[in-house]
């Protein structure tokens, strides 16, 4: 197998792409977010050990260079998804003065979808606050992107799935910087 592997060296850097790949999938299966260090202490290990097993035979080259990129695919979905990372509202908050600045709007059939940042949230103090939220507006209230607009609501977490495997909002929720959803119980000022 050794030799086999010495033969096809120049065709190692074709593997990268696919342990690449699965480290950013192992990240990604995983039930529970990792610590931030996890993927980088992987990563300065195989290529300590690589530097200091470098003339070993080639199998044991290959797999440090394989765990290396595969440690390398998962610290840089990690580091992706700390970097998008924001507040979320844990539990719905009591009606509240919502206020921001319009930075999406999405038109509906029935009104318009809503994205608010530049949050001011009296209610909310510290780590609480969330970046982003999303609400839904009735038809006929007229608002433009960079509009400011301050509406009483309830702040909603993000929904979770509503079936095992259906379809996570509160996921793709985290990668859009939204940490909440609004229910508006009053009109827009």
């Amino acid at each position: 197998m050794s030799t086999h592997l010495t033969t096809e060296r120049d065709r190692w850097v074709l593997w990268m792409p696919v342990a690449l790949g699965a480290g950013i999938s192992l990240y990604f299966g995983l039930p529970n977010e990792p610590p931030l260090w996890a993927g980088p202490a992987v990563l300065a290990a195989s290529l300590g050990a690589g530097l200091a097993l470098r003339r070993r035979p080639a199998a044991v080259v290959a797999l440090l260079i394989a765990v290396g990129t595969i440690a390398f695919g998962f610290t840089a979905a990690s580091l992706r998804s700390w970097s998008k990372a924001g507040p979320v509202i844990a539990d719905p908050t009591e009606p509240m003065r919502v206020s921001g600045r319009v930075s999406e709007l999405e038109p509906l059939e029935n009104g318009q979808r809503v994205v608010l940042d530049r949050l001011s949230l009296p209610g909310l103090v510290g780590g609480t606050v969330p970046r982003r939220v999303r609400l839904h507006l009735r038809s006929g209230i007229d608002v433009r992107p960079g509009q400011h607009l301050s509406v009483l609501a309830v702040l909603m977490p993000p929904p979770p799935p509503a079936a095992p495997g259906a379809y996570d909002f509160s996921r793709q929720a985290w990668f859009l910087g939204l940490g909440a959803s609004v229910m508006p119980s009053g009109s827009p000022v």
